[in-house]
């Protein structure tokens, strides 16, 4: 995921999910199906790095980047909707990839 590599996700803004290169959940699709084709754990690691990224990215940020403590016009956290949505990236990850814990 070049935006990972390019230091655009850094763990503790959300960025608009427009800035996405194809849709979120065809990213998530495509890293899961290559980690659980892949039999090298470091590549796994990598693709499961990368699919924990997208909750990072969400779309209603108008093209800014939110703080994950900085509410949404509905009153959520930015970071409470990443943790939920980092907890559905995890169940959808083949069960041999342990990847970060959510928040």
């Amino acid at each position: 995921m070049a935006l990972l590599a390019q230091g655009v996700v850094d763990g503790i803004t959300v960025i608009d999910a427009a800035s996405l290169p194809h849709a979120k959940p065809q990213i998530l699709d495509a890293a899961t199906l290559m980690s659980s084709l892949s039999s090298d754990a470091a590549e796994r690691e990598s693709l499961s790095t990368a699919a924990f990224a997208l909750a990072f990215f969400q779309h209603g940020t108008q093209r800014y980047r939110h703080g994950l403590d900085e509410r949404r016009p509905d009153g959520v956290t930015w970071g409470s909707l990443v943790e939920a949505e980092m907890r559905e990236i995890a169940a959808a990850l083949p069960t041999a990839t342990n990847g970060p814990s959510p928040m």
